[in-house]
């Protein structure tokens, strides 16, 4: 398994995981052409980036929740 981070100007904004070197360059490809980083990272690295991501993500649902008045999103 190859982990990798998604940077967006720098930030990261999402994670997966790729099955393989080829696998990841089509990734990587692909990320590339929006203008996004790809870093192939450590597992250890991954988990870390990984949990900021899911509490930021995670901010922004409560914070659009409380802005709808919507109770699922």
């Amino acid at each position: 398994m190859i982990y990798y981070i998604v940077l967006v100007q720098g930030v990261p904004e999402s994670y997966g995981c790729a099955r393989s070197r080829i696998d990841f360059q089509k990734k990587k490809d692909l990320f590339d052409g929006f203008g996004c980083e790809i870093k192939n990272v450590s597992k250890e690295e991954f988990e870390k980036v990984k949990k900021k991501v899911d509490i930021k993500t995670q901010l922004y649902r409560k914070h659009f929740q409380l802005i709808l008045g919507g109770e699922n999103m």
